[in-house]
């Protein structure tokens, strides 16, 4: 897959400056966001969670994880394993108890 590097706008008028670089903004954010899924994704294979149906939305950096966990050591576990991800800014827990 190629990178694509970012475009320099200087010397472009300011509308259009400030177009393109919001652009390269929202991407740089969302390339990160995405980079921060996958590696949600192979912390969770890797440490074989057992939880399963758990949603996560990434927005930021700020990572709000949904689902139904067994316990509140499970439920410590998984909140554990997003905080050590590197690009975590934040966590909304909306985790369940399943006696909940």
């Amino acid at each position: 897959m190629a990178a694509s590097a970012p475009v320099s706008a200087y010397g472009l008028p300011g509308p259009l400056r400030a177009l393109i670089e919001g652009f390269q903004e929202r991407r740089a954010r969302t390339t990160a966001d995405k980079s921060l899924a996958l590696r949600l994704k192979d912390a969770m294979t890797r440490e074989q969670v057992t939880a399963r149906g758990l949603s996560f939305y990434i927005e930021h950096g700020a990572v709000a994880v949904y689902g139904n966990v067994a316990d509140g050591a499970e439920r410590e576990a998984i909140l554990g394993l997003i905080a050590r991800q590197p690009g975590v800014t934040r966590i909304v827990d909306h985790l369940r108890l399943a006696d909940a």
